[in-house]
Parts: C-alpha cells; sequence; structure tokens
C-alpha cells in the first residue's frame, strides 16, 4: 500500500532528524493504516461471502416439504439440509443415517450437523 511506503520513508526521515514525538505519530499513524488496511481486506472478503450466498439463494428450490432443499441447476438433485440453510446459510447434504441403515429404511434422511430428519 502506497500510504504505508510513504509513512515509512516519512519516519525514516524523521528518525534522522531525531524527532521522537514527531517519529511516535508517524509510527502510531502507521499502526492505524495497517489497522485500516486489515479492515477493508476482511471486509472485502465478507464482501465476497455475501455475494457467492445471495447468488446461491437464487439456486435453492424446496423440495420434498420444508425441511430439504435442491439446487436449481443442480442435475444430480442433491438433497441438502433446508434447516441448516435457513440458520446459517450452510449446504449440508441430507444422508441415510447410519442407525436406519441396518434396518433398511431407506425413504428417511437425516442431516449429520443438525440431526434433522425427512422422509423422502
Amino acid at each position: 500500500m502506497a500510504l504505508l511506503d510513504n509513512l515509512k520513508r516519512i519516519a525514516s526521515v524523521v528518525n534522522e532528524m531525531q524527532n521522537i514525538e514527531l517519529y511516535q505519530l508517524i509510527i502510531d499513524a502507521q499502526r492505524q493504516a495497517f489497522d485500516l488496511q486489515t479492515e477493508n481486506a476482511e471486509l472485502k472478503k465478507k464482501n465476497e461471502e455475501l455475494l457467492d450466498i445471495k447468488e446461491l439463494e437464487r439456486k435453492v428450490v424446496p423440495s420434498k416439504g420444508s425441511t430439504v432443499i435442491h439446487l436449481s441447476d443442480d442435475e444430480k438433485k442433491i438433497d441438502y439440509c433446508a434447516i441448516c440453510w435457513g440458520k446459517d446459510k450452510m449446504l449440508i447434504q441430507m444422508g441415510h443415517p447410519l442407525s436406519l441403515m441396518a434396518e433398511r429404511v431407506s425413504h428417511i434422511l437425516e442431516c449429520h450437523a443438525c440431526k434433522n430428519r425427512c422422509r423422502v
């Protein structure tokens, strides 16, 4: 960042002048500029994540009642947990619970994250 580079050059010149008070002010400004740069990077990342979620929201299609969703462009029609999507915007794939697989009850799906179960 050009601002940080300029502050470093100014700090070097002020240090040579041996003006400790001005040097400390520049060091504080450098720290603040670095903090702003870090915050800006975090905000950009959060913005990208929100844009990705918005894009996914356009693709989410409720299915089989209200506890399973699909993505409109998914040819495989993978079952995702509507509870996890609604709560945390997480796409958690539903699966057959191990406890029920032994009983051959294949028409029940379970979310491994929230334990939401639904009949299909």
